[in-house]
Protein backbone atom coordinates (compact mmCIF):
# COMPACT_ATOMS: atom_id res chain seq x y z
CA UNK A 1 0.00 0.00 0.00
CA UNK A 2 1.23 3.31 -0.98
CA UNK A 3 1.61 6.22 1.52
CA UNK A 4 2.42 9.91 2.03
CA UNK A 5 5.41 9.50 4.22
CA UNK A 6 8.91 9.34 3.50
CA UNK A 7 9.41 6.66 6.17
CA UNK A 8 7.18 5.40 9.46
CA UNK A 9 9.24 4.98 12.75
CA UNK A 10 7.58 2.76 14.90
CA UNK A 11 8.69 2.56 18.57
CA UNK A 12 12.18 4.67 17.50
CA UNK A 13 14.23 6.18 19.26
CA UNK A 14 15.16 9.84 18.45
CA UNK A 15 18.55 8.88 17.18
CA UNK A 16 17.17 6.56 14.75
CA UNK A 17 14.42 8.61 12.89
CA UNK A 18 16.24 10.47 10.37
CA UNK A 19 16.66 14.40 10.00
CA UNK A 20 16.71 14.70 6.32
CA UNK A 21 14.38 16.44 3.26
CA UNK A 22 12.79 13.17 1.80
CA UNK A 23 10.00 12.54 -0.63
CA UNK A 24 8.28 13.34 2.20
CA UNK A 25 7.47 14.02 5.85
CA UNK A 26 8.07 11.35 8.25
CA UNK A 27 5.64 9.27 11.07
CA UNK A 28 6.84 8.68 14.18
CA UNK A 29 4.38 5.91 15.99
CA UNK A 30 4.80 6.12 20.02
CA UNK A 31 5.61 3.49 21.95
CA UNK A 32 2.05 2.43 23.54
CA UNK A 33 2.70 2.84 27.20
CA UNK A 34 1.56 5.35 29.61
CA UNK A 35 4.99 7.15 29.55
CA UNK A 36 3.94 8.11 25.99
CA UNK A 37 0.01 8.15 25.72
CA UNK A 38 -1.84 10.89 24.81
CA UNK A 39 -4.65 12.92 27.35
CA UNK A 40 -6.30 15.88 27.66
CA UNK A 41 -5.50 16.19 31.69
CA UNK A 42 -2.24 17.80 31.91
CA UNK A 43 -1.09 15.36 34.46
CA UNK A 44 -1.08 12.42 32.55
CA UNK A 45 0.08 13.48 29.14
CA UNK A 46 3.31 12.50 28.31
CA UNK A 47 2.84 12.29 24.98
CA UNK A 48 3.96 15.54 24.47
CA UNK A 49 7.32 14.72 26.08
CA UNK A 50 7.54 12.07 24.00
CA UNK A 51 7.77 13.66 21.70
CA UNK A 52 9.45 16.48 22.34
CA UNK A 53 12.53 14.12 22.63
CA UNK A 54 12.32 13.26 18.93
CA UNK A 55 11.01 16.32 17.92
CA UNK A 56 14.33 18.62 19.43
CA UNK A 57 16.96 16.09 19.22
CA UNK A 58 18.44 13.03 17.00
CA UNK A 59 20.37 11.33 19.45
CA UNK A 60 22.44 13.99 21.09
CA UNK A 61 22.57 15.86 18.26
CA UNK A 62 19.93 18.90 17.90
CA UNK A 63 17.39 18.21 15.10
CA UNK A 64 17.11 20.37 12.22
CA UNK A 65 14.20 19.32 10.13
CA UNK A 66 11.38 19.58 13.12
CA UNK A 67 8.61 20.58 10.90
CA UNK A 68 8.66 17.21 8.57
CA UNK A 69 8.23 15.23 11.81
CA UNK A 70 4.44 13.66 12.49
CA UNK A 71 3.44 11.93 15.71
CA UNK A 72 0.94 9.24 16.82
CA UNK A 73 -0.10 8.23 20.29
CA UNK A 74 -1.98 5.94 21.94
CA UNK A 75 -5.11 7.47 23.58
CA UNK A 76 -4.54 7.36 27.62
CA UNK A 77 -8.00 6.18 28.54
CA UNK A 78 -8.35 3.66 25.75
CA UNK A 79 -5.45 2.11 26.81
CA UNK A 80 -6.20 1.42 30.17
CA UNK A 81 -9.05 0.28 29.06
CA UNK A 82 -7.44 -2.12 26.43
CA UNK A 83 -4.89 -3.58 29.21
CA UNK A 84 -7.80 -4.09 32.02
CA UNK A 85 -9.70 -6.26 29.13
CA UNK A 86 -6.63 -7.81 28.31
CA UNK A 87 -5.90 -9.10 32.15
CA UNK A 88 -9.51 -9.98 32.36
CA UNK A 89 -9.08 -12.42 29.09
CA UNK A 90 -5.74 -13.86 30.31
CA UNK A 91 -7.72 -14.43 33.94
CA UNK A 92 -10.67 -15.99 32.52
CA UNK A 93 -8.02 -18.07 30.28
CA UNK A 94 -5.68 -19.01 32.97
CA UNK A 95 -9.31 -20.70 34.92
CA UNK A 96 -10.06 -22.48 31.69
CA UNK A 97 -7.00 -24.08 31.19
CA UNK A 98 -6.78 -25.01 35.23
CA UNK A 99 -10.48 -26.43 35.37
CA UNK A 100 -9.61 -28.39 32.24
CA UNK A 101 -6.26 -30.00 33.44
CA UNK A 102 -7.35 -30.30 36.61
CA UNK A 103 -5.84 -28.25 38.75
CA UNK A 104 -8.82 -26.30 39.79
CA UNK A 105 -11.38 -28.96 41.07
CA UNK A 106 -14.75 -27.84 39.09
CA UNK A 107 -17.72 -29.42 37.66
CA UNK A 108 -18.50 -29.30 33.81
CA UNK A 109 -21.15 -26.03 34.80
CA UNK A 110 -18.36 -24.05 36.45
CA UNK A 111 -16.15 -25.04 33.28
CA UNK A 112 -19.08 -24.08 30.84
CA UNK A 113 -19.76 -21.09 33.11
CA UNK A 114 -15.80 -20.11 32.84
CA UNK A 115 -15.53 -20.44 29.02
CA UNK A 116 -18.46 -18.34 28.05
CA UNK A 117 -16.89 -15.49 30.43
CA UNK A 118 -13.11 -16.04 28.51
CA UNK A 119 -14.66 -15.87 25.29
CA UNK A 120 -16.88 -12.37 26.21
CA UNK A 121 -14.01 -11.11 27.38
CA UNK A 122 -11.66 -12.32 24.33
CA UNK A 123 -14.62 -10.43 21.84
CA UNK A 124 -14.66 -7.51 24.21
CA UNK A 125 -11.09 -7.06 24.21
CA UNK A 126 -10.95 -7.70 20.42
CA UNK A 127 -13.33 -5.42 19.89
CA UNK A 128 -10.85 -2.81 21.74
CA UNK A 129 -8.28 -3.51 19.23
Amino acid sequence: SQHCFAGIHVFTPSSDVLDEYGNGPRLVVLEPSAFSAYSRSSSTNQAFKAAEVILFKRGEQPRVKQNRLFFLAADYDSLNRLKDQGRTYLAWHSIVTDIENGVLNQDLAHLTQAKGNRDTAKKQFDSLV
